[in-house]
């Protein structure tokens, strides 16, 4: 990750310079993308604020802090970032990832979830009629129903919304 220092109205020391280059270093075990971070040193009067950009895959974290010492606005800002980054990731990890590199997984139901089981009933879907198939739905009082439509032979499925109606999946080819 390359760190680069912008002072203003303020000479940074070196040490400073090396504190302020780890702590941002360690701020990469949040967020693998970090490509670059920008550290701002601004002193006016007795105020010194410290503002830390980190530039990341698709995303920019910002933190700014001050106080009467510049050692302590880099710690604020830097635990400032470090709740911008958990925040983050906890956001990523619970919405799921959305790229095409994401390995295969098998979900695990959350406890008290109701348990799902997936059943194989028929070897072949029933030939009826469309209306049929909505008055075998309204029979078995369940929300989905597979049959093969006997006017078009083709597998399709009719399902119970919400709202209370229903609604009709066909195969277009």
């Amino acid at each position: 990750m390359e760190v680069t220092f912008t002072a203003r109205h303020y000479e940074v020391p070196a040490e400073l310079r090396d504190y302020i280059a780890r702590k941002v270093e360690k701020l990469g075990q949040y967020h693998d993308g970090i490509r670059e971070a920008r550290v701002i040193l601004t002193s006016e009067n007795y105020r010194n604020i410290a503002e830390v950009t980190l530039l990341a895959r698709r995303r920019d974290f910002v933190g700014r802090e001050e106080s009467a010492d510049m050692q302590s606005s880099v710690d604020l800002v830097i635990d400032k970032l470090v709740e911008q980054l958990k925040r983050f990731k906890e956001k990523r990890v619970s919405r799921g990832r959305r790229s095409g590199r994401q390995a295969a997984h098998v979900a695990v139901p959350a406890p008290g979830a109701p348990q799902i089981t997936l059943r194989d009933t028929m070897d072949r879907p029933e030939a009826l009629t469309v209306e049929q198939a909505l008055a075998a739905l309204d029979d078995e009082g369940g929300e989905i129903l597979v049959f093969e439509n006997a006017a078009t032979r083709k597998t399709t499925v009719i399902y119970r919304r919400e709202d209370g109606s229903y609604g009709l999946i066909e195969p277009v080819a």
